[in-house]
Parts: C-alpha cells; structure tokens; sequence
C-alpha cells in the first residue's frame, strides 16, 4: 500500500489563512443536501478559521452577503437529471446581479445530491 509521503513544510491549514467569505447556496427538500452544505461550512471553519462561511437556504437569500462573498458554492438535490424547481427559481432571481455582472470575479463552485 503506497502512503503519502510527508511534507518538509510544517505549516499547519491555518497558517496565514486568508480572511475569505464563503455563502453556500442550497435546496434541500428533504435535508440531505442541507447536510452537505453545513459539512461544507464546517469544514470551512476548521481549515480557515478567519473565513467567514454560511449556509443560505434558497427559501430564505441573504442577498447583500452573497453580494460581498468572495466564494459561492451552490447545491441542489437532482430531480430527473437537473436542479430542483426551487434551485432554478433563485437562478432566475440572480438574473440582475447577472446582468449588472455584480458577481463578477468571484470564485463559484458546485454541488449536486441524487439519491438514485
């Protein structure tokens, strides 16, 4: 069995983390995909602990922080192999910020929950 060799850097994750600030989008019908996103928002904390990270229902947008978020991870459940309903009415709703490009620049990621 190969291991990974060990590193001659002794620098921990925390070492000059980067006060950064994460909003996690989600839909989440019947909370498994809430769960991924708060083990992505935990996981945040504890590799920087500057970092300030959230998880945003899409029920419930807090628009001005995912305006000043410099990381947006978006997450849905998958219904016959797409996004929720709810999931493509906030991506119409992000159609101003779209056109006035006020995410521009930001770092995005994504991810998808499907139980079959």
């Amino acid at each position: 069995m190969n291991t990974p060799a060990k590193s001659s850097n002794t620098s921990t994750p925390t070492d000059n983390a980067p006060n950064v600030s994460i909003a996690v989008i989600f839909h989440s019908n019947y909370g498994h995909t809430k769960r991924v996103a708060e083990a992505i928002v935990q996981g945040a904390h504890q590799q920087l602990p500057a970092a300030q990270a959230k998880a945003v229902d899409v029920y419930d947008v807090d628009w001005d922080y995912l305006d000043q978020a410099d990381l947006l991870v978006f997450g849905s459940a998958v219904y016959m192999g797409s996004v929720t309903a709810e999931f493509k009415t906030f991506m119409d709703e992000t159609s101003k910020r779209w056109y006035h490009r006020k995410w521009e620049g930001k770092w995005a990621a994504a991810f998808a929950n499907s139980g079959g």
